[in-house]
């Protein structure tokens, strides 16, 4: 049934947009600050994303002063790894809401948005808890940010996904791992996420990807990378023919990926087929990402990309709520 909702949403969000603006209508479509944006983009609630365990809160066609700077973007991916003598490790899925506080909901009942005038409340604001009865995408705008928030449940766990789009061009990407009280994820573990950026800058699908640490190097064909110990990961993606660009850059805190982890980067062509790495669930490492058999030999030298960029969190007896997530920043001519 869930695909027949996926395939369906599909059809009325086009992967390249026409025209040069989103391809959605309101509320799926927003458009910031009114009246003269600086961003326009669309959103699809977890329980409509793409991939086989969803993306949670998904972004499609998102254009910064007019230009395109994402075709895609969303967290299909999250996982979870139990130190030696734990409850093991998993998949977890993103397309299930959970309850959270988010007032002024927008549209006719089950539209899933809300337009809040203050910020949204989730699990982090009151750790080991639920609470509320909005489930969707709350979007929060004041003068200085858009910030779209969900919170998304699977089984014990509560994830929350937050977009902030600044007026500089700035985009924060993040996700928050939490839970309810529970005998299991009271034991130490680390959860992970990896966060799929299908970018899009050259109108001819011909960007190039360099990464700065620990030094500058362009990227030719495929690849994965782990951060720099000392300066996390910072990584540019830029267009020759537009004379622009972003910089994605992982700061230290979102940690360096293990050998279950794999990475924190990989560097892909893009591909539709490859919009998770299939949902593995057996095998010698279990639930561990299975993102390395794309890394193929594919040329990135002014190709369509994708990147992917690993964050994670350690939970040692606790519920913290700590977000991670790379930050995107522009370049150049926009």
């Amino acid at each position: 049934m869930r695909r027949l909702a996926i395939v369906a949403v599909l059809s009325l969000f086009a992967r390249v947009a026409l025209g040069g603006q989103p391809n959605c209508e309101p509320p799926h479509r927003i458009d910031w600050p009114a009246g003269h944006p600086v961003w326009s983009l669309c959103w699809i609630s977890p329980d409509e994303s793409d991939g086989v365990d969803g993306s949670g809160l998904e972004l499609r066609d998102v254009y910064y002063k007019g230009k395109l700077v994402l075709r895609q973007a969303g967290i299909p991916l999250i996982n979870v790894d139990y130190d030696p003598g734990g409850c093991g490790s998993y998949r977890d899925w993103q397309h299930t809401h959970m309850d959270f506080e988010a007032g002024n909901p927008v549209g006719p009942p089950g539209s899933r948005y809300a337009e809040p005038a203050t910020a949204p409340r989730t699990v982090c604001d009151h750790p080991g808890t639920d609470g509320g009865d909005f489930q969707g995408v709350a979007a929060w705008k004041t003068a200085e940010q858009l910030e779209l928030t969900t919170q998304i449940q699977a089984g014990p766990y509560r994830y929350i996904h937050k977009w902030t789009f600044r007026p500089d061009g700035t985009i924060e990407a993040r996700v928050a791992f939490t839970s309810r009280f529970d005998p299991c994820n009271q034991k130490p573990h680390n959860h992970h996420a990896y966060f799929r950026l299908e970018i899009g800058i050259s109108e001819d699908g011909r960007d190039s990807a360099e990464e700065l640490t620990p030094q500058r190097r362009r990227f030719r064909t495929e690849v994965s990378r782990r951060n720099d110990r000392s300066g996390g990961g910072v990584w540019r993606v830029r267009s020759k023919s537009a004379q622009r660009g972003y910089e994605i850059i992982s700061p230290p805190a979102n940690g360096i990926a293990d050998a279950w982890a794999v990475a924190d980067l990989w560097v892909l062509a893009a591909h539709d087929d490859e919009l998770d790495d299939g949902g593995a669930r057996e095998g010698p490492n279990g639930s561990a990402v299975q993102l390395q058999r794309y890394v193929n030999g594919e040329s990135v030298d002014r190709a369509s990309l994708v990147l992917w960029v690993h964050a994670m969190d350690r939970h040692d007896g606790s519920v913290r709520c700590r977000f991670v997530g790379p930050a995107l920043k522009p370049l150049g001519n926009w």
